[in-house]
């Protein structure tokens, strides 16, 4: 599926639309549209831990949410090996709009977000 990009990925604002690959229920890829790069890894994040924050109202109304709108959420990850060594950034969750084929990176306060980092390793929630 190709999102526009609402608001964009840190670092690539000129990239406006991505291609959305779902690889399993944890996993996801995003790939510019017009271009070989930026393409990133995606984790679900509620696989990892509780995660909760709130949408900023711009942001909404950027990508049209609603209250009964049909919302991924992922984090892009910075792979690493071994896997368990890779990176989580929880302070910057990329959100989809299925309904709309809407996406934005969200970037979330530090100071309000105390319990969540911008790069986490797996292996701090990862038990073997």
């Amino acid at each position: 599926m190709v999102f526009d990009a609402k608001y964009p990925i840190l670092g690539f604002e000129s990239v406006h639309s991505y291609d959305f690959q779902v690889a399993d229920e944890n996993f996801a890829t995003i790939r510019n549209t017009e271009d070989e790069a930026p393409a990133f890894t995606l984790i679900n994040p509620f696989v990892l831990r509780d995660y909760k924050f709130d949408i900023p109202p711009s942001v909404k109304a950027m990508m049209e949410l609603k209250d009964n709108s049909n919302i991924l959420i992922y984090l892009i990850l910075i792979v690493k090996n071994p896997f368990k060594e890779s990176m989580g950034n929880f302070l910057a969750p990329v959100l989809f709009n299925v309904d709309n084929k809407t996406m934005a990176q969200v970037v979330l306060d530090e100071n309000i977000y105390t319990d969540y980092l911008a790069a986490e390793p797996l292996s701090k929630f990862i038990t073997e």
